[in-house]
């Protein structure tokens, strides 16, 4: 299917979902291909690649959704002899070109590996490596010891937004390109404006939940906006005061939720949706809430019980993942009283 065709298919296919056909849906793209800084794949048994429809891991050749600079290290990963049966890897290139890889294992192979040294010592010619659940790092003084030892996790620039440095971990929850992420991020700044909601006004702070790193926050922070934030990645939020040390005292973080009313909420859920979560944004009645799903079945669902408070005012489609069936949706709503 040519990319002009596919965008219509998948601009018909939210219309569906969501079945709200009275309301124009804008579709915006960075492009058909070589958009990817990041890349998830699994390693079984010496084959790289990702699983298909029946479970099975199907031997990536190549990925033209790759950075061209990110898929020819992802052709050098094809060459080695992995030490370990099984494991999910996820790579990525910085905006200055630096190579990272998280390698998420069993604590056994975890084990072997640092024992055995020579595999991730030569590996670290390349990457900067994080290893495990914990995303520790190696550490470099024990080169020349009988064992390799892992070190604290370390954040660095590994993504950005609206040309604005972001330090994450390698293992960081990010969109998968700044490319597409950007166009969200301009989303977000242009309904803000288009609503005119005031900036340096407490009681129009605007309510992020799950914030992450700062990708959407650190613009509207540079806005002049107040934010308070809730997100339970302690990692993520280490990142996000480095990130947001310019504009921190517009910024709030919090630990846990309550029931004031707000004015402005910004939910980006994962795949299953805001499920209970939902009667926590509604008990605080924000008059205009912005929801991103790269899912638009669980956000179709989400509204069933939206909708008998809010309207919904706008729909985009944002392109982020071409050749294949999937995108991402963004959706303004505004509270009916």
């Amino acid at each position: 299917m040519n990319y002009l065709d596919q965008l219509e298919h998948k601009k018909n296919d939210l219309k569906t979902k969501l079945g709200h056909t009275d309301i124009t849906i804008h579709v915006k793209t960075a492009g058909s291909a070589y958009l990817r800084t990041r890349f998830d794949f699994t390693v079984e048994n010496q084959k790289i690649g990702l699983y298909g429809k029946n479970k099975e891991l199907i031997d990536l050749s190549t990925c033209f959704q790759l950075d061209p600079d990110l898929n020819i290290a992802f052709q050098e990963l094809k060459k080695l002899k992995w030490p370990f049966k099984k494991g999910s890897l996820r790579i990525r290139i910085s905006p200055t070109k630096k190579l990272g890889i998280w390698l998420d294992l069993a604590n056994i192979d975890i084990k072997n590996m640092l024992i055995e040294k020579n595999f991730l010592m030569e590996l670290s010619k390349t990457y900067f490596i994080e290893i495990g659940q914990k995303k520790k790092t190696l550490d470099l003084n024990s080169f020349d010891q009988p064992q390799l030892k892992l070190a604290d996790p370390k954040s660095q620039i590994w993504f950005q937004t609206l040309n604005h440095p972001l330090n994450s971990y390698v293992s960081s929850f990010t969109q998968p390109t700044w490319a597409t992420a950007d166009l969200m991020t301009e989303n977000i700044l242009n309904w803000m404006t288009e609503l005119s909601l005031q900036k340096n006004n407490l009681e129009n702070e605007i309510v992020e939940y799950g914030c992450g790193i700062g990708q959407f926050t650190i613009p509207l922070l540079e806005k002049n906006y107040k934010i308070s934030v809730f997100e339970n990645d302690l990692l993520a939020v280490e990142a996000l005061n480095v990130n947001a040390k310019d504009n921190i005292k517009n910024l709030r973080i919090n630990i846990s939720l309550d029931n004031k009313k707000i004015d402005f909420a910004l939910v980006n859920p994962p795949r299953s949706g805001l499920k209970g979560f939902k009667k926590t944004i509604m008990l605080r009645k924000p008059k205009n809430i912005i929801y991103i799903s790269c899912y638009p079945e669980s956000m179709a669902e989400d509204l069933q019980e939206l909708l008998t408070e809010y309207k919904l005012t706008k729909i985009d489609l944002i392109d982020q993942f071409p050749q294949t069936l999937h995108y991402e949706a963004m959706i303004l709503l505004q509270r009916i009283d």
